[in-house]
């Protein structure tokens, strides 16, 4: 129990912090994923058509009931919480919050368990903190029941048994990356990759993949034979979107566009470009195969966005969400180039601030959560440029925040046990040479 309860300490830490910050923000296509599981505690079915909802585009009728198409995988998990909830007369803005914060927070905790075991204290909290309050976990994720934060917690418990050497290691891998797969449909990229690379060591450790992924898997094919009529037909064959991108131009704007560019908005993750060259440089260690394997479905997730034909994701959020599904990858990658690279050093306190700070500014409550504009043209019209303009004009809100962080992450450091068994840099040094990593 003493060595749970640093990471119980700092999960109260983020839950409080991000509870805070909450902005009640109303967005339709969380709205979709309440409803959903209100119906199930409540009713025992998932039908949301007794609901009132202003995005009928996204909730479809088939037969005398009308679903979501984001499916039941983020309603199962979050049953618990709104089983309880829905027995209380609350807002339905401030069930989202109290049902999305802690999983948020859980894959903070499991990124801080993470990093601590790869490279030791002072790098695992940086990365937490970063991942935490630097990325749009904070003013997207946290804001509202989307699926991200379920599924970055799933896949970050996926991250940690690929790294381990324990027996059972592939079978927890493959439950928790098929589990975040059941949530998220997307996440497959990342089941196929992980399964190739167990594949690749043995029938035995494949094996076991295998049958950790058998029940989401199984679950994700009876939810559409059930619900939509066919075993491989997911609720999102109705939405008429497809694969039509423009994948040149979707991958400039996933990337580096002002509207939804991921290393515009944080731009403390470009380090894990260095990071993966390293990786690619050094793949036949332990932790580089590892990395590696993990770095090309990264890539493989951001082309399969790119083609996807509204890669933007809609409106009403607060810079990138697609991306948050190779975020906990790209944090990982990001602390593993700091120890060897002496300009990601140089640059990774001003590039961490800044995203941390433009973090700040987007959390800050708005109606259309900075993003009213498809498309914009001008800088002004962004949801980094609004909120930015907004905080030079109204600082102070954005002041105190950034002093929350300042203070949550001087909190998390005090609580976060060092390593015991020796200094980051030395084990770090030896991990590079390609001594297996056990994680205890």
């Amino acid at each position: 129990m003493r060595k749970l309860a640093p990471f119980a300490a700092v999960f109260v830490i983020v839950t409080a912090f991000y509870g805070t910050t909450y902005s009640y923000r109303h967005i339709t296509d969380t709205d979709l994923n309440s409803h959903q599981t209100r119906a199930l505690v409540l009713h025992g079915d998932i039908n949301i058509g007794r609901y009132d909802f202003s995005r009928p585009k996204y909730a479809i009728h088939h037969g005398a009931n009308q679903y979501s198409i984001y499916g039941v995988g983020v309603s199962l998990i979050g049953a618990p919480i709104y089983f309880f909830l829905a027995h209380f007369y609350l807002s339905d803005r401030i069930a989202q919050g109290v049902a999305a914060i802690p999983f948020v927070a859980g894959a903070i905790v499991a990124m801080l368990w993470l990093l601590l075991r790869l490279f030791g204290k002072k790098l695992a909290v940086a990365g937490t903190v970063v991942f935490a309050f630097g990325t749009t976990m904070w003013p997207l994720a946290s804001m509202a029941f989307y699926t991200h934060g379920p599924v970055a917690l799933l896949q970050i418990l996926g991250v940690c048994a690929l790294f381990s050497e324990r027996e059972r290691a592939p079978f927890w891998a493959g439950l928790a990356f098929a589990g975040a797969m059941f949530i998220r449909p997307t996440v497959f990229i990342f089941v196929v990759a992980v399964g190739i690379f167990y594949l690749l060591r043995g029938i035995g450790p494949a094996v076991k993949f295998g049958i950790g992924s058998f029940a989401p898997i199984a679950g994700i094919l009876i939810q559409n034979r059930w619900i939509w009529g066919s075993w491989l037909k997911s609720g999102y064959s109705f939405a008429g979107v497809g694969f039509h991108g423009n994948v040149q131009r979707a991958l400039f704007g996933l990337l580096f566009g002002w509207w939804r560019g991921l290393f515009v908005y944080s731009p403390i993750l470009l380090l894990s470009v260095a990071g993966f060259i390293l990786v690619v440089r050094k793949r036949r260690g332990y932790i580089e195969q590892r990395l590696l394997t993990l770095g090309i479905a990264s890539i493989a997730t951001i082309l399969f966005y790119a083609r996807w034909t509204t890669w933007w994701g809609g409106l009403s959020q607060f810079g990138y969400r697609y991306l948050l599904d190779v975020v906990p990858v790209l944090i990982v990658l990001s602390v593993y180039a700091m120890p060897s690279v002496t300009r990601v050093r140089s640059i990774a306190i001003p590039a961490g601030v800044v995203s941390i700070m433009t973090m700040a500014a987007g959390s800050v409550y708005s109606l259309g959560a900075w993003d009213v504009v498809n498309f914009p043209k001008h800088f002004g019209q962004t949801s980094i440029g609004q909120a930015w303009t907004v905080a030079l004009d109204d600082p102070l809100p954005r002041i105190i925040r950034f002093a929350g962080v300042l203070i949550a992450s001087a909190a998390i450091w005090w609580v976060t046990p060092p390593r015991e068994d020796e200094d980051a840099s030395r084990r770090f040094l030896k991990e590079r040479r390609g001594a297996p990593m056990l994680m205890e």
